[in-house]
């Protein structure tokens, strides 16, 4: 179970809690007014996990802008009819943009 701190704690001790972070790889929660508000994780830690918000929205972009260049390439093929097409291929899949929150 990951250490719970205050954040006045953490900026008194920033550095221990830089350190025990790095050394155990256990993550800190920090707490303000009795709530957590943030973590302090091993940098191995976030490094996955931004890899992971990358590989679950690329698939989708992707498809989106492949469709996208088919339909750039071959527009004419879609006649007037283009732009229902190409909302019911983002409602069929939806495209997130990567957020970082």
């Amino acid at each position: 179970m990951p250490r719970v701190m205050s954040a006045t704690q953490v900026r008194m001790h920033f550095g221990d809690v830089m350190r025990r972070v790095a050394e155990t790889g256990e993550p800190v929660i920090v707490e303000r007014a009795g709530k957590p508000r943030v973590a302090v994780v091993p940098l191995s830690d976030y490094e996955r996990l931004r890899e992971l918000e990358t590989a679950e929205v690329r698939p989708r972009n992707r498809a989106a802008l492949d469709w996208l260049d088919r339909w750039l390439s071959t527009p004419d093929e879609m006649g007037d009819n283009w732009w229902e097409s190409f909302e019911r291929e983002l409602r069929e899949h939806p495209v997130t943009l990567g957020e970082s929150t």
